[in-house]
């Protein structure tokens, strides 16, 4: 899959932290910049419970997530002498463009996944906790991509989900027709829902999206592989731009049972259909 320099630049969920010159922020102020805001886990930690230290180093051990599920969204915040906890939603990064050169514009969808975070405080120096702030988390997608490694950088941008025509290169060797494979089954779905525009027209159609199933049942490098509108005249053209993305979006949220060959759960690739109708 090539992959393109350009997105390193232009996937920014939010803008940084930015404190005036002098002491540390306290921790009261901390709690303000942070809370509501999204930030991604460095470490891309999976799991809905993950402990630092003072320092900003893990407390205990956690498998890596795909970098588009390291989005948090910060929802509640609690402080003692000795803890500082976060209570937020995973979300999923979408990159909502595709120009034909390159892929731009993410946006952060929600999940219904909750995370907790919590984060140990020295009550010797609580100023700390401003620089373990900045180990365990970034504040846009560029500075995480950065600190990878080039064959990191690819496997990170590989599992974002995009409005985007398959580019065929699934790297997984499981596939459907497998002997022995049994495929992912959906436990948990999203309705896509309509654009303004495409209901207003009454527009419908099948888009088909192409996509990995993860060990854990989430979908990675979802693409669109054909879309379909049906104008009533028995003419066929793509769907509306819009209905494509909403189609990535809903699909993102999906939750699988995920695959299994002679017994043993494996990351495998699927198409799935998603079928825009107004009755």
């Amino acid at each position: 899959m090539k992959i393109l320099r350009g997105i390193l630049c232009c996937i920014l969920l939010c803008s940084p932290l930015v404190y005036a010159a002098g002491p540390a922020p306290s921790i009261k102020q901390v709690e303000k910049e942070l809370k509501g805001k999204v930030v991604l886990l460095r470490g891309m930690e999976a799991g809905d419970k993950i402990s630092f230290d003072a320092n900003g180093k893990e407390v205990g051990s956690y498998q890596t997530g795909p970098f588009a599920y390291s989005a948090i969204q910060v929802n509640k915040i609690r402080h003692s002498d000795t803890r500082f906890e976060i209570e937020g939603k995973r979300m999923v990064l979408v990159l909502m463009k595709w120009s034909g050169t390159s892929l731009s514009d993410p946006r952060a969808v929600p999940l219904q996944e909750k995370v907790d975070i919590v984060i140990g405080l020295d009550p010797a120096h609580p100023e700390a906790l401003d620089a373990a702030i900045g180990r365990i988390f970034a504040f846009n997608a560029a500075d995480v991509i950065a600190g990878l490694s080039p064959v990191a950088q690819k496997i990170a941008l590989y599992s974002l989900g995009a409005d985007a025509p398959s580019d065929g290169k699934i790297e997984t060797p499981y596939k459907s027709g497998m002997a022995g494979l049994t495929m992912p089954r959906v436990v948990h779905s999203v309705d896509p829902g309509f654009t303004n525009k495409a209901r207003a027209n009454k527009a419908s159609g099948l888009c088909v999206l192409s996509m990995i199933v993860d060990t854990i049942g989430r979908p990675e490098h979802i693409r669109v592989v054909s879309s379909l509108a049906d104008d009533g005249l028995k003419t066929k053209h793509p769907l509306d731009s819009g209905l494509q993305l909403n189609a990535v979006k809903a699909v993102s949220q999906y939750r699988f049972d995920p695959a299994r060959l002679h017994g043993t759960i494996v990351p495998v690739a699927i198409h799935v259909e998603v079928n825009f109708r107004i009755y």
